[in-house]
């Protein structure tokens, strides 16, 4: 199984937040080891990662990072 994540904190925010039906939106945060990395895409403004949670059988620890309202200061990171 592979999964997409952005490397821009930016973008990952706005992903979260462009559905206004989402209450607490949240950002997932992960390191992973390169050779998980399955492609890396540049285009259109981005940085973005396909990652495979399958190789080598490891085991990935996933921070989720609650974000903060819109009209609220934000959460340090």
């Amino acid at each position: 199984m592979a999964y997409s994540w952005t490397l821009d904190r930016e973008m990952a925010e706005w992903f979260a937040r462009r559905k206004r039906s989402q209450e607490n939106p949240v950002v997932a945060k992960m390191d992973v080891h390169k050779s998980n990395v399955l492609a890396y895409f540049a285009g259109r403004n981005e940085s973005e990662v396909v990652i495979d949670f399958n190789f080598g059988g490891e085991d990935y620890e996933i921070e989720i990072i609650e974000l903060p309202a819109e009209n609220e200061a934000p959460v340090a990171a």
